[in-house]
């Protein structure tokens, strides 16, 4: 069994239902998705279980019907993705900084670029928007067009 399949077998174990999905993307990468409510639990596993300390980033994304939280965690030449399902309705996760403090600034630039809300983050000021920036305009979101980004932006300006 590979370090890869080893770690996904303790993921389904210890997680059960909780694990949507986990498999070997391929050699040396681990997709993991879970629900929000498994998310935080999943860090703390991969951190106090396993030994995975650093994140080497997070990705937000909008999949149109939910948003997905993904932080990158590297362990021993292996990528774990560990993607997480944001409902559009409540858009709203737990912070992993006090578990892996250096997700800070990636969670502030997924805040700021698609307002999901961290829950229990200490600082979601502005990372890479202006501090004059509309509130509630999220510009990495498919809702949000060109043209409305372009007329707020200048209409909040002028």
């Amino acid at each position: 069994m590979t370090l890869e399949e080893e770690l996904v077998s303790k993921l389904k174990e210890r997680f059960g239902d909780r694990i949507l999905e986990a498999k070997v993307q391929r050699a040396r990468r681990i997709f993991v998705t879970v629900d929000r409510s498994a998310y935080k639990d999943v860090i703390r596993f991969l951190r106090n279980d396993v030994g995975v300390t650093h994140v080497s980033t997070i990705s937000g994304v909008d999949a149109i019907d939910h948003f997905e939280v993904i932080p990158h965690l590297s362990y021993k030449g292996i990528v774990v993705s560990v993607r997480a399902i944001v409902p559009k309705d409540k858009p709203e996760i737990d912070t992993i900084t006090d578990v892996i403090p250096g997700a800070l600034f990636y969670e502030k630039e997924v805040h700021e670029m698609f307002g999901i809300d961290i829950k229990g983050h200490p600082d979601l000021t502005h990372l890479e928007l202006p501090d004059d920036w509309p509130e509630g305009l999220y510009p990495l979101r498919k809702d949000v067009k060109l043209e409305e980004l372009f007329r707020r932006i200048t209409k909040e300006r002028d």
